[in-house]
C-alpha cells in the first residue's frame, strides 16, 4: 500500500461520497413543485457534484497526492509519490475520451446557439456543461476506485436506489400514484425518470448488477469454489440471495411495463450473452446441451420475428402484448421508407410541373 497523508484520504472519501451521490441523486431525484419537475433539477444538482468533486480533487493534486491512484496492490516503490499523472497519461481510454471532448467544444464554439449548446436547453439541460460534469465525475470515479470494498460499494448503491424506483414504478402501473401526471403512467410506467425510455435504459444496467449479486450468492450456497475447511454460510447466503432475487424481480418487472423496445433491445440479448458466458465459464455437465438449447432458441425467436413481417401465416404474433412492437419494427421501416419514396416522387412531380409552367 502506497503512503498517503491524512489529507489525502479525506479527499479521497469526499470523492467517493461524490460519485456514490450521483449515483443516487440522478436516478432517483425529481421535484414536483419545479416547473420542469425531471432533467433540470436533477442536472442541476449532478453538476453542482461534479464540481464540488473537481474542487476537492485539485486539492488533493495541489497537496501533492495522487492524481490517479495507482492499483490496490502496486508497492510504494513502483509508483513514487508524486508521479501520479501516468494514469491519465497510459490509459488508452483516456485519450478516446479527450476526443470526444474536443469533438464537442469544438461543436459548440461553432455552434449557430452557443449558449444553448453550451448550458443546454430549457427543456433538458444537456448541453456540453452536463456533459462534462458527467466526464468529471466518471473521471474521478475511475481515478480513485481501487478496492473490492469500493466496488461493492458502488454495487450496492445502484442496486438499492434501483430497487426504489422500480417499486414506484409497480405503483404507477396499479395508479396508486398519489401525484398528477399529465400522460398515462399506468400503461408505460415512468417512475423517477418521468420518461419509459429513460426508465427501461436506467434500470437495465442496475438489472445486470443484481443479477450478478443474485448469482454469486447462490454459488457460495452451494459452495462452489471455496476451500474444503471453508465455514459453511448457509442463511447468510439465502439471506442476501433471496433478497437480491427480490430486487431482481421487481426491476423485471418495473422493465418489462415500461413496454420500451429500445432498452428491450438491449436487455434480451444481454440476459443471452450473460447465460452465455455464465455456462461458458461454469462448464456444467451439459454445457453443449445447454450451450445448443439457447442457440436454438436464440434463431427460433429470430425467424419469428421475421416471419411476422413477411409471412402471413404469422402475422398474429404482431398483436401479442409487449410482443407485438418488436415484431413490427420492420414493417415501420418499410412504410418509413415507402413514406419518404412517395414524399420525394411528390416532390420531383412539383418541380417538373413548375418549370413546365415556366418557373425557374
Amino acid at each position: 500500500m502506497w503512503n498517503r497523508t491524512k489529507l489525502d484520504q479525506w479527499c479521497d472519501s469526499a470523492l467517493e461520497a461524490g460519485w456514490l451521490a450521483a449515483l443516487v441523486v440522478a436516478p432517483l431525484f425529481f421535484n414536483v413543485f419545479s416547473s420542469r419537475v425531471f432533467e433540470p433539477d436533477k442536472i442541476s444538482l449532478v453538476r453542482s457534484i461534479a464540481l464540488a468533486m473537481l474542487a476537492v480533487w485539485v486539492i488533493k493534486a495541489a497537496n501533492g497526492g495522487y492524481a490517479w491512484l495507482p492499483a490496490a496492490n502496486t508497492p510504494p516503490e513502483a509508483h513514487p509519490h508524486g508521479g501520479s499523472w501516468r494514469g491519465f497519461v497510459k490509459n488508452p481510454f483516456i485519450w478516446a475520451v479527450v476526443l470526444v471532448i474536443i469533438a464537442f467544444v469544438l461543436a459548440t464554439v461553432f455552434s449557430v446557439a452557443v449558449f444553448v449548446s453550451w448550458f443546454g436547453s430549457y427543456q433538458r439541460l444537456q448541453g456540453t456543461y452536463s456533459f462534462l460534469a458527467y466526464i468529471t465525475i466518471a473521471g474521478l470515479a475511475a481515478a480513485t476506485l481501487r478496492h473490492p470494498e469500493q466496488l461493492r460499494r458502488f454495487q450496492h448503491t445502484v442496486i438499492i436506489t434501483s430497487l426504489a424506483i422500480s417499486i414506484y414504478g409497480v405503483i404507477q402501473h396499479y395508479n396508486l400514484d398519489p401525484l398528477p401526471w399529465g400522460g398515462d403512467v399506468t400503461t408505460r410506467v415512468a417512475a423517477n425518470a418521468g420518461n419509459a425510455i429513460f426508465l427501461s435504459a436506467y434500470l437495465i444496467m442496475a438489472f445486470f448488477l443484481t443479477l450478478e449479486r443474485v448469482f454469486m450468492s447462490f454459488v457460495r450456497l452451494m459452495g462452489i469454489g471455496q476451500p474444503a475447511n471453508a465455514e459453511p454460510q448457509d442463511w447468510q447466503s439465502s439471506l442476501a440471495g433471496g433478497a437480491y432475487l427480490f430486487v431482481l424481480l421487481v426491476q423485471a418487472i418495473a422493465i418489462v411495463w415500461t413496454q420500451s423496445r429500445g432498452p428491450w433491445l438491449g436487455w434480451v440479448p444481454s440476459l443471452f450473452l450473460f447465460a452465455l458466458l455464465t455456462v461458458s465459464a461454469v462448464r456444467p455437465r451439459y454445457f453443449r446441451t445447454l450451450l445448443s438449447t439457447a442457440i436454438g432458441g436464440v434463431l427460433v425467436i429470430v425467424f419469428v420475428m421475421l416471419a411476422a413481417n413477411f409471412i402471413p401465416a404469422f402475422r398474429f404474433v404482431q398483436q401479442v402484448p409487449y410482443v407485438g412492437p418488436f415484431c413490427r419494427c420492420l414493417q415501420r421501416r418499410r412504410r418509413h421508407r415507402q413514406g419518404a419514396s412517395i414524399d420525394l416522387g411528390r416532390r420531383r412531380g412539383d418541380a417538373a410541373s413548375a418549370r413546365a409552367a415556366g418557373f425557374p
